[in-house]
């Protein structure tokens, strides 16, 4: 009797110790992270993926996915050199005028000697969004997606009529290329559609029926909208852009339908996308020495030959390095167990 009590009670302190480390795990599991429990509905609950160059925001959606994609460089507008005539001797003047307490006549000889036109530059323009629509038959269940940023993966799992899936995202330093990697761990296959999207300038390709080539090239029109009129320089074609969106690892089968790629009967397959513009730094200027598509096309080969695990292997591996050089703790009641947004909420109504 002596030997059976001490036995469950061995057992009780090994399931308390196992129970105990579990929690451990789910602690650490969910340290460094931004999570929700639901897609996001808008561009601010995305959660946001990028390299300094290439920048995604992934908004989750179960049956349909959204990213709305940018490249650092595409910009509206032109070189401009806004400098009046004699500009350092006007501005000593101004200069003057404001130390004595003219201010009223320094802005009227300001007007009329330093602004010149255009008084302002165009806008950042966004590169696209990109759309996978999934063929699911079935309400989702025990959604969550997560951004871990020891790592720079997003991730979303959920469930559809008891079948789990699996999708996972990052933008790679080394390669310069946006990863999404879809999986179905049960097994269960589906169909996706796959588009890209961009309300004006661009033109749209499929090459070799597994990679949607978007050819690009800002047109600033000199009779549209311009909120600055007259202010904001030259109109007409200025920045070229390329953006090649490929599938690697598909499992299934691919085809083509109108500008978008298909993909059927498939449990798991990465989807790879680049971006460049004829953007160069060293001008401060487009250059059309600069073979954008080229650029692009090349970062997107650069990996085709690659399997995912390789990829998100090397882009932990960078991206942890990084991460890990800092470490802050704030010592406080931990608030894992809530998801980022209802830790936003209690924010809000602190």
């Amino acid at each position: 009797m002596k030997l059976t009590v001490q036995f469950f009670f061995m057992l009780k302190i090994l399931i308390l110790g196992a129970f105990l480390v579990a929690c451990q795990s789910e602690v650490t599991y969910q340290k460094n992270q931004l999570w929700y429990d639901e897609p996001a509905t808008e561009w601010l609950e995305a959660l946001p993926l990028g390299n300094g160059q290439l920048g995604a925001m992934v908004f989750g959606g179960v049956n349909q996915e959204k990213l709305y994609l940018n490249e650092e460089s595409l910009w509206a507008g032109a070189s401009e050199d806004p400098y009046p005539e004699n500009v350092g001797e006007h501005y000593r003047k101004f200069q003057q005028l404001n130390l004595h307490g003219h201010y009223d006549q320094a802005f009227e000889y300001g007007v009329e000697h330093l602004a010149v036109l255009p008084t302002a530059f165009r806008s950042y323009e966004p590169l696209g969004k990109l759309f996978l629509t999934f063929d699911h038959k079935g309400a989702p269940e025990s959604y969550v997606r997560r951004l871990d940023l020891e790592t720079g993966i997003l991730t979303v799992e959920y469930e559809v009529t008891g079948k789990r899936f699996r999708r996972e995202a990052f933008v790679s330093a080394d390669h310069g290329v946006l990863v999404y990697h879809f999986e179905s761990l049960d097994g269960e296959p589906l169909a996706t559609q796959v588009d890209f999207q961009r309300d004006k300038d661009v033109l749209l390709e499929v090459l070799n029926t597994n990679i949607i080539e978007v050819r690009g090239q800002v047109f600033d029109d000199p009779e549209g909208y311009d909120d600055n009129r007259g202010g904001s320089g030259q109109g007409g074609l200025h920045m070229k852009f390329f953006s090649h969106i490929g599938i690697l690892d598909n499992n299934g089968e691919q085809g083509v339908l109108g500008n978008n790629l298909s993909i059927r009967n498939s449990t798991s397959f990465t989807l790879v996308a680049s971006a460049a513009t004829d953007y160069n730094i060293g001008k401060m200027n487009f250059d059309r020495a600069i073979d954008a598509r080229k650029n692009s096309f090349d970062k997107l080969q650069s990996v085709l030959q690659l399997s995912y695990d390789e990829i998100r292997a090397i882009h932990i591996t960078e991206h942890s390095e990084i991460f890990n050089r800092v470490k802050l703790e704030i010592e406080s009641e931990s608030l894992d167990s809530l998801s980022t947004g209802e830790r936003l909420a209690r924010v809000s109504t602190a």
